[in-house]
């Protein structure tokens, strides 16, 4: 084979092995322009676990943050776990997605920060919905700023702005029913008292009366005909003057 012929073959190989001129390189970077419409922000606290490695293996992000009691989980409402903590709990987490202008160079493992997410659920043609995450801002904090990982169960939270679920804020150790009790309590053993009336604990007997609310109280009533002495006080209309106590 001539001289000429191999350069010939070695230069078709070139061809084959490199890109045209005009061709632009494939990019594996993802797209961010999802997070544009319909995502959720979040503002948190962490401590940096893990920078970003190019690697092998290639590492990401990592940050363990604070509770977020007001995360949107995939029903479009404030998630609730099992335990009855509200929202994402405190965890350590990677992040995939850095926004263009997020820059990571001044920061190192074990810094503190505060950092914004913003969080995209995606469907796919069979419904189902599953979430992406993208850091979009993250700021250095003093070393000496206090960070909890505590989960607050029950904490109070404020109303996502693009959900109409307005979630009730729970009050610890205390359940609507002993609110309720608690009222009641209040109602009947504070305030003036009308006349005729007199604490239930005090009544010698309740054998045929029959209690009627009227103006938030509890009023005995019981007929005239009662020939019981302990009924006595008891048969006495709210509306007419007490007897006086024997």
């Amino acid at each position: 084979m001539s001289r000429n012929t191999c350069l010939a073959a070695a230069l078709s190989l070139l061809v084959i092995a490199v890109p045209g001129c005009g061709e632009e390189p494939k990019s594996n970077a993802p797209d961010l322009s999802i997070y544009e419409e319909g995502s959720h922000t979040y503002r948190v606290r962490g401590v940096i676990l893990q920078l970003p490695d190019a690697g092998p293996p290639p590492a990401e992000l990592r940050i363990r943050h604070e509770h977020i009691p007001g995360f949107i989980g995939v029903t479009g409402e404030i998630h609730r776990n099992r335990d009855g903590v509200s929202g994402m709990k405190s965890m350590a987490m990677d992040f995939p997605d850095i926004a263009g202008d997020v820059a990571l160079g001044e920061f190192a493992p074990g810094d503190k920060v505060v950092f914004e997410f913003k969080v995209k659920w995606l469907e796919s043609p069979s419904g189902d919905k599953s979430p992406r995450w993208l850091v979009s801002a993250i700021e250095p904090l003093p070393a000496d700023a206090e960070i909890s990982f505590e989960n607050k169960v029950g904490q109070p939270h404020p109303p996502d702005p693009t959900s109409h679920h307005s979630p009730t804020a729970f009050t610890p150790n205390r359940t609507p029913d002993e609110d309720g009790v608690n009222k009641g309590r209040r109602m009947l053993g504070s305030g003036p008292k009308k006349p005729g009336t007199r604490q239930l604990s005090r009544a010698p007997s309740l054998v045929g009366v029959r209690l009627v609310a009227r103006d938030r109280f509890l009023i005995p009533r019981a007929s005239r005909d009662t020939s019981r002495g302990g009924c006595r006080f008891l048969s006495v209309r709210p509306e007419e003057p007490a007897p006086s106590a024997r």
